[in-house]
């Protein structure tokens, strides 16, 4: 049993679940930085959402997505995801030592799994280091519709469905 969504029916889902977290932030009058303009690529997951493992990290950094932008202006390519720096190589690497990545660690097919972040926006590290446990906790609360409906529209090949509990993050 697969998932009955497509690749790309699956990514709209999650580009809609996104489009509403900005639409919620905004009617509320909170705010909300939107960088979908200058980082196309940066969707906030990659690999086969089929797959029986899933890798689900908490926000792309700041940083390192404007250090891929500056490498690759222009580009939509959503494979630029978890490319930059020595821990996103290591991960790559040992994703394809393991069997969930076959062929280029670093190349656009082979997924024999999924990765996905919590929060689908970049955060600047240093500055959310130093944020208080309950300011990380709201945003996270914000971003965890996204991740709810990602879970709740996964049907893995061996026909086993990731769960979540609204309280996972903590």
């Amino acid at each position: 049993m697969t998932s009955a969504l497509s690749v790309d029916e699956w990514a709209r889902g999650v580009a809609l679940a996104v489009e509403a977290v900005y639409t919620l932030a905004s009617r509320g009058g909170r705010r909300l930085r939107d960088d979908r303009g200058e980082f196309p690529w940066l969707v906030g997951h990659l690999g086969d959402h089929r797959a029986d493992v899933w890798f689900v990290g908490w926000y792309p950094s700041l940083g390192r997505v404007r250090t891929v932008a500056d490498r690759c202006p222009g580009s939509t390519d959503a494979n630029l995801q978890w490319s930059e720096g020595d821990g996103d190589m290591l991960f790559r690497q040992h994703l394809a030592n393991f069997g969930f990545k076959a062929g280029d660690p670093m190349g656009p097919d082979g997924w024999n799994c999924y990765i996905t972040n919590l929060v689908k926006a970049p955060i600047e590290v240093k500055r959310w280091d130093n944020t208080d446990e309950a300011a990380r906790t709201r945003v996270y609360a914000r971003w965890e519709p996204v991740l709810k409906w990602e879970l709740e529209h996964a049907w893995t090949a061996s026909g086993v469905r990731p769960t979540s509990s609204s309280r996972a993050w903590r």
